[in-house]
């Protein structure tokens, strides 16, 4: 069933605080619920496609939570991994289960630790209010990118691009063209890369004319 709610911000309006209720941080927040209300799967694509592989991630969610309830440890590990990628689990909770199940397999492990990057700058980033808080968060994501602890997909567009608000107030051009590189690799071939990334070619020319 498709439900559709509008945020008006009005208090006489019902439900009023089900979008930060059910995890979303802007607008349009699309998710997956279940009968309870429970977010299942965060949906990130807006794509047929897009909605089409989530659905399928769900499907393979249940089936693998069904097994490891029988006692498959194997099927335990693929459904927390399953459960990280629709956002239905969060850092603590995916780190909770794993810690039931005993050693993880090395290839799995990467995996994981891949995504509870992810999750880790998504935490961060959903306290950016400021320009400053921009400016203090990207020095962080620096030394992230130094110690090998780089996110994947979307949350990368955002991990370099507030690296570059960083290396902006910094005035270190070099680095700003560096991670600039990396950030228009990133969003290649999306439909507004050219719109996304002019701002940032911009300070690039300010920063090198002041450097000289």
């Amino acid at each position: 069933m498709l439900f559709c709610h509008v945020t008006s911000r009005v208090e006489a309006d019902p439900y009023q605080g089900l979008l930060q209720e059910k995890g979303g941080r802007g607008f349009p927040y699309l998710a997956f619920l279940d009968a309870e209300g429970n977010v299942i799967a965060k949906q990130g694509d807006r794509s047929v496609e897009g909605f089409e592989k989530t659905l399928a991630t769900i499907t393979d969610f249940r089936a693998l939570e069904k097994k490891a309830k029988a006692g498959d440890r194997a099927a335990g590990i693929d459904a927390v991994i399953a459960g990280m990628e629709l956002g239905a689990y969060d850092a603590d909770q995916a780190k909770e289960k794993l810690a039931k199940l005993g050693p993880i397999p090395k290839d799995k492990q990467a995996k994981i630790d891949g995504m509870l990057v992810n999750f880790e700058v998504d935490a961060m980033m959903a306290k950016v209010r400021t320009q400053q808080q921009a400016e203090e968060a990207g020095r962080k994501f620096a030394e992230m990118e130094k110690e090998g602890r780089v996110p994947t997909g979307r949350t990368a567009w955002n991990f370099y691009a507030v690296m570059l608000a960083a290396h902006e107030a910094a005035g270190d051009a070099e680095a700003y063209e560096k991670a600039l590189g990396v950030f228009k690799s990133l969003v290649e071939g999306q439909p507004n890369a050219a719109r996304m990334t002019k701002r940032f070619e911009d300070t690039l020319e300010k920063l090198k004319k002041a450097k000289g």
